[in-house]
């Protein structure tokens, strides 16, 4: 049956994992953007081996009548050092963190619009079999007819009382329609393989349809007082996030003029030694803590240009969505004139 058919295509069409993989991205791709905003804890370990020692210059007349060069560190230098860092002021990471939301539902609806779409293909193809098969049992009750015709017609003509060219023209409609047996049988193998594919079930297995009766098969009209609403279309549902999305990146694109701070905790030790080993003999430990404040000085040209692409992103994705709804609503009439014609 049709509900079978697309429970199957729902379960076992591979475009369902594309679907549901795309909503976990979605749902990582939050978690990435949230992560921004939390601590941060790095560990840094360095080994210098100085194969030249950089020397400093003491002036003449502090330790002596002449200048003098020494060297401030050893041959090998050793250090550790871990540190945090935590964002306290981001307001351009704060109007991405708005985004997930929106995400979130955009992934949901692209699950939700990919089931239909899914549905809607196993549909077609199960009414055009539908059809087919109708087809196919008119062509054989009229390819029965045209036998028994052919039959009295030979008769007839044997007794001379039928002209030969009047049952040549029923041999004709004969010949036709076991024609058209050959192209709806055919066209019924291309609606069954149309439906697998949709159903995500074996091309090589053979599959038996269960043809409904036509009482079950049609649809409903629907009410001539239902308003027609473009907010109920997934499409338009999608575009609007799209829109909702842009307007975020416009607002990201403008904090980025505000100053940014952060904090952090550093702690780390670093040693000293003529050799390899001396120089983790004996680490002296060091930490410290501060904030770091960062503004945005001469980049005003180039994120005014972006601002004012974002911009237009969104007036063009407003004019878009308008366009659409007169173009859903023209679809949506064109639908109902088409159903009752049928």
């Amino acid at each position: 049956t049709l509900k079978r058919c697309i429970e199957y295509g729902l379960q076992n069409n591979r475009n369902t994992t594309i679907y549901a993989n795309q909503k976990l991205a979605a749902d990582a791709k939050a978690k990435e953007v949230l992560a921004a905003y939390l601590p941060r804890i790095s560990l840094n370990s360095t080994l210098d081996n100085n194969l030249k020692l950089q020397q400093s210059v003491i002036p003449a007349g502090i330790f002596g009548p002449d200048e003098r060069r020494i060297s401030l560190t050893q041959k090998y230098n050793s250090g550790a050092v871990a540190q945090l860092d935590q964002v306290i002021f981001d307001q351009s990471m704060l109007a991405g963190l708005k985004a997930n939301k929106y995400s979130q539902q955009q992934a949901d609806l692209n699950m939700e619009q990919g089931q239909e779409a899914i549905i809607y293909n196993i549909s077609t193809a199960y009414f055009q079999i539908f059809v087919y098969k109708h087809q196919l049992e008119l062509l054989e009750y009229n390819k029965h007819t045209y036998e028994k015709q052919i039959e009295i017609y030979r008769l007839q003509v044997s007794k001379g009382i039928t002209l030969q060219k009047d049952m040549d023209k029923v041999g004709v409609d004969y010949n036709n329609t076991l024609s058209q047996i050959r192209v709806a049988y055919s066209n019924k193998q291309l609606a069954e393989n149309e439906l697998k594919f949709e159903m995500g079930f074996p091309i090589a297995d053979s599959i038996s349809v269960a043809v409904s009766e036509r009482s079950e098969v049609l649809p409903r009209l629907n009410d001539g007082n239902t308003a027609f609403s473009a907010a109920l279309r997934l499409d338009y549902q999608l575009s609007a996030i799209d829109i909702k999305l842009l307007e975020i990146e416009q607002a990201r694109i403008k904090a980025e003029a505000l100053p940014k701070l952060s904090g952090y905790a550093r702690y780390g030790a670093v040693g000293f030694g003529n050799t390899l080993r001396g120089a983790y003999d004996e680490l002296l430990p060091y930490s410290a803590i501060g904030l770091k404040l960062s503004f945005p000085i001469f980049d005003f040209f180039k994120r005014n240009a972006q601002a004012k692409q974002a911009n237009l992103n969104r007036r063009n994705a407003e004019e878009n969505l308008k366009l659409s709804e007169g173009r859903f609503e023209v679809e949506y009439q064109n639908a109902q004139s088409k159903l009752l014609q049928a």
